[in-house]
């Protein structure tokens, strides 16, 4: 089960469109579905006009049998259930202070993840620190330019360190309309 939100967080980040349309025409589109070498994916909508479910299916599959809740305190994400065959087994809970998530923890099957967020004036993360099952675990550290990532530095928990470089073009990302812009 565990594979399954490695595979959801794939489909989600090889969907990206290289389409040239302008951004005031796709400003109020919203994604309908994703399919991908690994199955297909459904978006729901709730009355916020944000995500209330994503259901999933393996290319193996005949049936949707993933899915991801999201409960909604006003725009705010306060939980993620995810499920198979209706029986979850995965659930992130999220804490804000003001419009900033704070604090994000995970369970699963036998573990627990906790990640704290520091902002910086700009309201922009500028680091997070994450904890597995209690303990330190990896210090994930961002740098902006004009409002946008442009690296992000990991220290995992055994002292090693690399850094991601991040470019951006100017097309609409296709989760535009998906999900609130911070989260």
């Amino acid at each position: 089960m565990k594979k399954a939100i490695p595979l959801l967080t794939l489909a989600f980040l090889f969907a990206c469109s290289s389409d040239d349309n302008n951004a005031d025409e796709n400003s109020k589109l919203k994604l309908k579905s994703i399919t991908t070498i690994y199955g297909h994916s459904e978006f729901i909508y709730g009355p916020n006009g944000y995500v209330s479910e994503v259901k999933y299916k393996d290319k193996s599959s005949q049936e949707m049998d993933y899915s991801t809740l999201y409960t909604y305190d006003g725009n705010n994400v306060t939980d993620i259930i995810y499920t198979k065959d209706n029986i979850p087994f995965h659930e992130i809970k999220y804490t804000y202070n003001n419009s900033n998530i704070s604090k994000a923890e995970e369970k699963g099957d036998g573990y627990s993840v906790q990640r704290l967020y520091t902002y910086d004036s700009s309201n922009n993360i500028i680091q997070e620190d994450r904890f597995v099952n209690g303990e330190p675990d990896e210090v994930y550290m961002f740098t902006y330019q004009n409002s946008n990532v442009i690296n992000k530095t990991v220290k995992l928990g055994g002292g090693d360190t690399y850094t991601l470089f991040y470019k951006y073009d100017n097309k609409n990302n296709p989760y535009i309309n998906t999900f609130p812009h911070f989260f």
